[in-house]
């Protein structure tokens, strides 16, 4: 039977029991033996390392769905990673060995930026500054909410008034 007339069929998610998925006895990204039920518990994270499984589309369902809220088609659809990447170290370790990289620091690659809330944050820089317009990073970006009442006017049509009945019930 071909993946298009597949009939739909109803999954119990949420709440349920994830599926069986095979993993290997020890976590690539740190060694550590693994255990199925440590996993699950987990949601197939490793809890000493951090290192992310690779899971189906079931079990992400199975994660982040609402029972009896979605319904399967074309079961038989699994992600691939084309380009057969592998990092050898933690994400943390190559970020950090980035950072102290000298070509990254000759090109001035990250700079720090001064945050209002957050204090210095290192961010990638401009990638390409021209010796007339070099361009540069003069904030990290808008706080959160600081447009609300724009659009909130602006963007969707509300008057002060349904604006304020809106945050005296708590919608907004």
């Amino acid at each position: 039977m071909s993946a298009l007339a597949k009939p739909a069929t109803e999954l119990r998610i949420a709440g349920s029991k994830l599926p069986e998925i095979p993993l290997p006895t020890n976590c690539p990204g740190c060694g550590v033996a693994l255990g199925l039920e440590v996993m699950r518990k987990h949601n197939y994270v490793c809890s000493q390392c951090g290192h992310h499984f690779r899971l189906g589309a079931d079990a992400w369902i199975a994660l982040i769905a609402d029972r009896r809220s979605w319904q399967e088609r074309w079961g038989d659809v699994r992600s691939h990673d084309l380009l057969n990447w592998k990092v050898p170290k933690p994400y943390q370790e190559v970020v950090e060995q980035l950072m102290e990289d000298p070509q990254v620091k000759a090109i001035d690659a990250i700079t720090t930026i001064k945050d209002e809330d957050l204090g210095p944050l290192k961010m990638q820089n401009v990638m390409f500054r021209l010796s007339e317009s070099p361009g540069s990073i003069r904030f990290t970006g808008r706080r959160l909410g600081q447009d609300n009442e724009q659009v909130y006017g602006e963007r969707l049509g509300l008057d002060p008034d349904r604006i304020a009945e809106l945050r005296a019930d708590g919608a907004i």
